[in-house]
């Protein structure tokens, strides 16, 4: 598997970062956790710098605000984003680790 950072031979100091959505529709508040810890494992064996949680937000005129209107869905629980960055924290070596937390109110 390649890594995208640690090129030897390459002079530049570039640093990559991947930004991991918490809780895409159609999944439980389990699964959310579990798929985001699993991604920043990815991202971190291909050589990923820097990881930025987004958890999933309500926007006016999305797929989401409708299946939220319906009561088919729910944005993660804040919980959810702690154990997420805190179990990351824990595992991995990721020099940054940043969650963007940010509250639509219709």
């Amino acid at each position: 598997m390649a890594k995208i950072d640690n090129d030897e031979d390459n002079d530049y100091k570039a640093k990559s970062k991947a930004y991991i959505f918490i809780k895409p529709i159609l999944t439980s508040e389990k699964e959310a956790i579990d798929e985001a810890i699993q991604t920043a494992y990815y991202a971190e064996s291909v050589g990923v710098s820097r990881v930025s949680f987004c958890p999933a937000t309500i926007h006016k005129g999305t797929i989401i605000e409708r299946f939220w209107r319906k009561g088919s869905y729910q944005p993660p629980w804040i919980w959810s984003v702690i154990e997420v960055i805190n179990e990351t924290r824990k595992k991995f070596k990721y020099s940054f680790i940043y969650g963007y937390i940010r509250f639509w109110i219709s």
